[in-house]
């Protein structure tokens, strides 16, 4: 019997680097794991109501935050998708960020995040912005062996006035600004087409062909743990 490998850690991480503010996105992909498709994460997006978004190297900014409340239609973007045949479980979601306005520090004091999951119907969790540069997390549920992408939005509100600002990343170039953490599996179900020799004995070296073993993390005869495998191949 085989098990597909787990892998629990960052899975992912996004460090700003120069703006183009011409097209509201910034920033390139770094891997932390070969089973994360970051086609779509590269660029952090603004929603075109966000108004006055500045950046510098390793950070973006915007204003018009200061409803009193969650605006839902404005908010920065980003989307994580698994390749193919993998699944992907999201547990937290960390920030580099800080609220500022030159020296005025106006900017918005609440931030959450929520998930095209239920539609940004409910935030998952939220936040409380500081004046300085910290790390804000978001410890999130119910993202779970999610096969197609998925679509996360910052949301930020309760600044003084219009030209407080949200920030995003800390300008340190080898320190990631946006990490999200969780577990990547294989939804390949390992197929067994013959194995020698048979039967097998206990202390026996045993071959099996197959195919779908990418990932194998254990191998089990009649749900005896074998003391040692090699996967050869994937087939």
């Amino acid at each position: 019997m085989f098990w597909c490998q787990e892998i629990k850690a960052q899975i992912a991480t996004l460090e700003l680097g120069d703006t183009d503010l011409s097209s509201n996105s910034t920033g390139a992909a770094l891997f932390t794991s070969k089973d994360i498709n970051l086609s779509t994460f590269p660029n952090l997006t603004l929603t075109s109501s966000q108004q006055g978004q500045q950046g510098g190297t390793g950070f973006v900014s915007s204003k018009k935050w200061n409803t009193a409340s969650i605006n839902t239609s404005a908010y920065w973007q980003f989307t994580i998708t698994p390749s193919t045949n993998y699944q992907v479980t999201i547990t937290s979601v960390k920030i580099r960020t800080k609220i500022n306005n030159n020296n005025n520090n106006n900017g918005p004091g609440s931030i959450s995040i929520r998930s095209s999951v239920d539609s940004y119907a409910t935030n998952l969790a939220t936040g409380t912005e500081t004046t300085s540069i910290s790390t804000v997390t978001f410890n999130i549920s119910g993202i779970t062996n999610i096969t197609s992408g998925v679509t996360f939005r910052i949301y930020g509100w309760g600044a003084s006035d219009t030209s407080g600002k949200l920030r995003i990343g800390d300008g340190d170039l080898n320190s990631p600004d946006i990490s999200v953490y969780g577990s990547v599996t294989s939804t390949f179900q390992p197929i067994i087409s013959n194995f020698t020799p048979s039967p097998v004995c206990a202390g026996s070296s045993v071959t099996i062909n197959g195919s779908n073993f990418i990932g194998a993390s254990s191998v089990k005869f009649n749900g005896v743990a074998a003391t040692s495998f090699i996967v050869v191949s994937a087939t």
